[in-house]
């Protein structure tokens, strides 16, 4: 691991040669509080032409990118090759529709009524920003029928089918959770119904 650099917004970025969600290496960034994110995995694409193992820390350009380089990967794999790699600050984030979810008062008590929130991974694709989603939670009378374990490319979308089973005429609140590895973590999505 190389030493860390402070980038023009204050907080800290560097390069780690192992771990990361292939297992070899990342670029990262901790802010002064200590919240450390992962902004990029090598070996992300195909045959690792992204490369592996970055063997220095980065540096931060004029236009506000970070620049660094890896031992491995390229268009030489398995050789000696290695890449020149640049990547953008920019956060990795989610968008949900609709957002919030309202099932309304059409779903009589007991009953079962569907709702369907898709999920976008609205990072640039400057950004490299891949989102892990680990898991989606709800609290009853909402529960989550099929969920989005993935990981998202900026651009991609999953959907999540959420439910809504009232047990009584009163308006209830709620919240879809989604875990991941993307900027605020855990994200809440706003659920409401009334039973008639």
């Amino acid at each position: 691991m190389a030493g860390l650099i402070q980038g023009i917004d204050g907080n800290f970025y560097g390069t780690a040669d192992l771990g990361g969600a292939n297992g070899l290496g990342t670029v990262f960034r901790l802010t002064p509080s200590g919240k450390l994110t992962t902004l990029y995995s090598f070996c992300s694409l195909t045959g690792c032409t992204d490369g592996r193992w970055p063997s220095a820390g980065v540096v931060q350009g004029s236009d506000g990118n970070f620049y660094g380089t890896t031992q491995v990967g390229g268009a030489q794999v398995y050789g000696t090759g290695g890449t020149v790699f640049e990547l953008s600050p920019a956060p990795r984030t989610l968008s949900f529709s609709p957002s919030p979810v309202n099932f309304g008062d059409k779903t009589a008590v007991g009953k079962v009524g569907n709702a369907t929130v898709t999920i976008k991974n609205t990072s640039s694709k400057e950004s490299t920003g891949d989102v892990s989603i680990n898991g989606e939670t709800a609290a009853a009378p909402f529960a989550v029928a099929s969920q989005c374990k993935k990981t998202l490319k900026p651009g991609q979308t999953c959907e999540v089918k959420v439910t809504f089973k009232p047990s009584n005429v009163t308006p209830q609140t709620g919240n879809l959770t989604v875990s991941d590895n993307g900027e605020d973590a855990p994200q809440r999505v706003p659920l409401s119904g009334t039973g008639k």
